[in-house]
Protein backbone atom coordinates (compact mmCIF):
# COMPACT_ATOMS: atom_id res chain seq x y z
CA UNK A 1 0.00 0.00 0.00
CA UNK A 2 1.36 3.71 -0.93
CA UNK A 3 -0.20 6.66 1.13
CA UNK A 4 0.69 10.15 0.34
CA UNK A 5 0.67 12.26 3.10
CA UNK A 6 2.20 15.53 0.96
CA UNK A 7 0.20 18.11 -0.58
CA UNK A 8 -1.25 17.69 -4.04
CA UNK A 9 0.45 17.44 -7.05
CA UNK A 10 -1.10 18.85 -10.12
CA UNK A 11 -1.53 16.60 -13.22
CA UNK A 12 -1.76 20.28 -15.12
CA UNK A 13 0.53 22.86 -14.64
CA UNK A 14 -0.36 24.84 -11.18
CA UNK A 15 -0.17 28.38 -12.99
CA UNK A 16 -3.29 27.08 -15.09
CA UNK A 17 -5.49 26.75 -12.21
CA UNK A 18 -5.71 30.44 -12.38
CA UNK A 19 -5.60 31.30 -16.04
CA UNK A 20 -7.37 28.26 -17.09
CA UNK A 21 -6.01 25.09 -19.30
CA UNK A 22 -6.50 24.42 -22.95
CA UNK A 23 -7.83 20.92 -23.70
CA UNK A 24 -7.43 19.36 -27.58
CA UNK A 25 -10.36 16.43 -28.10
CA UNK A 26 -8.30 12.80 -28.54
CA UNK A 27 -9.03 10.24 -31.36
CA UNK A 28 -8.01 7.70 -28.48
CA UNK A 29 -11.31 6.47 -26.83
CA UNK A 30 -12.21 5.51 -23.55
CA UNK A 31 -11.75 1.46 -23.49
CA UNK A 32 -15.12 -0.17 -23.13
CA UNK A 33 -17.00 -0.82 -19.31
CA UNK A 34 -16.94 -4.38 -20.61
CA UNK A 35 -13.09 -4.16 -20.93
CA UNK A 36 -12.58 -3.01 -17.05
CA UNK A 37 -15.30 -1.16 -15.30
CA UNK A 38 -14.16 2.39 -15.61
CA UNK A 39 -15.76 2.65 -11.52
CA UNK A 40 -12.58 0.79 -10.72
CA UNK A 41 -9.99 2.85 -10.18
CA UNK A 42 -7.12 0.80 -11.53
CA UNK A 43 -3.11 1.46 -12.80
CA UNK A 44 -3.47 0.87 -16.14
CA UNK A 45 -3.23 4.64 -17.19
CA UNK A 46 -1.59 3.79 -20.77
CA UNK A 47 -4.51 5.15 -22.92
CA UNK A 48 -4.97 7.98 -20.68
CA UNK A 49 -0.96 8.74 -21.29
CA UNK A 50 -1.93 8.32 -24.43
CA UNK A 51 -4.31 10.59 -24.43
CA UNK A 52 -2.49 13.39 -22.89
CA UNK A 53 0.34 12.96 -24.64
CA UNK A 54 -1.26 13.50 -27.92
CA UNK A 55 -2.82 16.66 -26.60
CA UNK A 56 0.32 18.26 -24.76
CA UNK A 57 1.40 17.65 -29.09
CA UNK A 58 -1.16 19.84 -29.98
CA UNK A 59 -0.18 22.46 -27.86
CA UNK A 60 -2.96 21.68 -24.95
CA UNK A 61 -2.71 20.79 -21.35
CA UNK A 62 -4.49 18.05 -20.78
CA UNK A 63 -6.97 15.61 -23.14
CA UNK A 64 -10.65 15.47 -23.36
CA UNK A 65 -11.44 11.89 -24.15
CA UNK A 66 -14.55 10.50 -25.41
CA UNK A 67 -16.79 6.86 -25.09
CA UNK A 68 -16.99 4.47 -27.94
CA UNK A 69 -19.62 6.09 -29.04
CA UNK A 70 -18.35 9.49 -29.25
CA UNK A 71 -19.96 10.53 -25.16
CA UNK A 72 -17.82 12.71 -23.74
CA UNK A 73 -16.01 10.85 -20.97
CA UNK A 74 -12.94 12.80 -18.90
CA UNK A 75 -10.33 14.54 -19.11
CA UNK A 76 -6.65 12.54 -19.83
CA UNK A 77 -6.76 12.16 -16.30
CA UNK A 78 -9.92 14.07 -14.46
CA UNK A 79 -13.56 14.23 -14.49
CA UNK A 80 -14.93 17.04 -16.91
CA UNK A 81 -18.21 19.03 -15.32
CA UNK A 82 -19.57 21.86 -17.62
CA UNK A 83 -21.74 24.94 -16.48
CA UNK A 84 -25.14 26.30 -18.75
CA UNK A 85 -27.14 28.63 -17.63
CA UNK A 86 -25.81 28.70 -13.64
CA UNK A 87 -26.24 24.36 -13.73
CA UNK A 88 -23.74 21.86 -14.04
CA UNK A 89 -23.48 18.76 -15.88
CA UNK A 90 -21.22 15.54 -15.86
CA UNK A 91 -21.34 12.15 -17.79
CA UNK A 92 -23.00 9.65 -16.06
CA UNK A 93 -21.57 6.68 -17.78
CA UNK A 94 -18.08 5.43 -18.78
CA UNK A 95 -16.26 7.40 -16.26
CA UNK A 96 -14.66 7.07 -12.43
CA UNK A 97 -16.95 8.21 -10.16
CA UNK A 98 -14.27 10.00 -8.61
CA UNK A 99 -14.13 11.23 -5.01
CA UNK A 100 -13.02 14.23 -5.93
CA UNK A 101 -16.10 14.32 -8.73
CA UNK A 102 -18.27 13.58 -5.64
CA UNK A 103 -17.24 16.56 -3.13
CA UNK A 104 -18.09 18.58 -6.27
CA UNK A 105 -21.30 17.60 -6.43
CA UNK A 106 -21.90 17.92 -2.79
CA UNK A 107 -20.81 21.80 -3.05
CA UNK A 108 -23.29 22.45 -5.98
CA UNK A 109 -25.97 20.67 -4.15
CA UNK A 110 -25.22 22.11 -0.82
CA UNK A 111 -25.13 25.56 -2.72
CA UNK A 112 -27.96 25.43 -4.65
CA UNK A 113 -26.71 24.54 -8.08
CA UNK A 114 -28.47 22.26 -9.97
CA UNK A 115 -25.77 19.24 -10.67
CA UNK A 116 -27.12 16.84 -13.58
CA UNK A 117 -25.48 13.49 -14.86
CA UNK A 118 -26.46 12.65 -18.01
CA UNK A 119 -24.60 11.89 -21.47
CA UNK A 120 -22.93 15.01 -23.13
CA UNK A 121 -21.13 15.50 -26.59
CA UNK A 122 -18.84 17.24 -27.97
CA UNK A 123 -21.03 20.18 -29.20
CA UNK A 124 -22.18 20.62 -25.11
CA UNK A 125 -18.62 21.19 -24.88
CA UNK A 126 -18.24 23.59 -27.08
CA UNK A 127 -21.47 25.51 -26.13
CA UNK A 128 -20.82 25.75 -22.20
CA UNK A 129 -20.28 28.87 -20.43
CA UNK A 130 -17.80 27.35 -17.90
CA UNK A 131 -16.13 24.01 -18.32
CA UNK A 132 -13.73 22.78 -15.34
CA UNK A 133 -11.50 19.72 -14.71
CA UNK A 134 -11.98 17.93 -11.07
CA UNK A 135 -9.08 15.14 -9.74
CA UNK A 136 -7.85 14.61 -6.64
CA UNK A 137 -3.97 15.32 -8.03
CA UNK A 138 -5.49 18.61 -9.72
CA UNK A 139 -7.79 19.69 -7.79
CA UNK A 140 -10.74 21.97 -9.76
CA UNK A 141 -8.98 23.30 -13.14
CA UNK A 142 -11.01 25.51 -14.78
CA UNK A 143 -10.96 25.46 -19.24
CA UNK A 144 -10.61 28.42 -20.96
CA UNK A 145 -10.29 26.34 -24.63
CA UNK A 146 -11.56 23.44 -26.18
CA UNK A 147 -10.08 22.18 -29.80
CA UNK A 148 -8.83 25.74 -30.55
CA UNK A 149 -12.43 27.52 -29.30
CA UNK A 150 -12.66 29.21 -26.40
CA UNK A 151 -15.33 28.77 -23.82
CA UNK A 152 -17.60 30.99 -22.66
CA UNK A 153 -15.38 34.49 -22.16
CA UNK A 154 -12.37 32.69 -22.27
CA UNK A 155 -11.72 32.96 -18.80
CA UNK A 156 -12.62 30.39 -15.90
CA UNK A 157 -16.28 31.49 -15.16
CA UNK A 158 -17.86 31.94 -12.23
CA UNK A 159 -18.93 29.09 -11.39
CA UNK A 160 -15.97 27.35 -11.55
CA UNK A 161 -13.97 29.96 -9.20
CA UNK A 162 -17.07 29.39 -6.67
CA UNK A 163 -16.49 25.69 -6.66
CA UNK A 164 -12.63 25.85 -6.63
CA UNK A 165 -12.38 27.98 -3.73
CA UNK A 166 -14.85 26.30 -1.83
CA UNK A 167 -12.92 23.03 -2.60
CA UNK A 168 -9.86 24.64 -1.47
CA UNK A 169 -11.34 25.47 1.54
CA UNK A 170 -12.47 22.30 2.28
CA UNK A 171 -8.99 20.85 2.01
CA UNK A 172 -7.68 23.11 4.24
CA UNK A 173 -10.45 22.82 6.76
CA UNK A 174 -9.76 18.85 6.53
CA UNK A 175 -13.77 18.39 5.69
CA UNK A 176 -13.85 14.43 4.57
CA UNK A 177 -9.80 14.30 5.96
CA UNK A 178 -7.81 12.64 8.24
CA UNK A 179 -5.69 14.39 10.67
CA UNK A 180 -1.80 13.34 10.12
CA UNK A 181 0.58 13.82 12.72
CA UNK A 182 4.53 14.19 12.87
Amino acid sequence: MVVFAVPPVSVVDPAKIETGAKLMSTTIRRAPPETLDPRIKSINYLPNMLMRKDAISAGADEAISYDQDGNVAEGGAENIFLAKKGDLLTPSTGILEGITRQTVMEIAQENDIKCTEGTLKKYDVYTSDEVFLASTAGGIIPVIEVDHLAIGTGEPGPITTFIRKAYASMLEGGVHGTAIYD
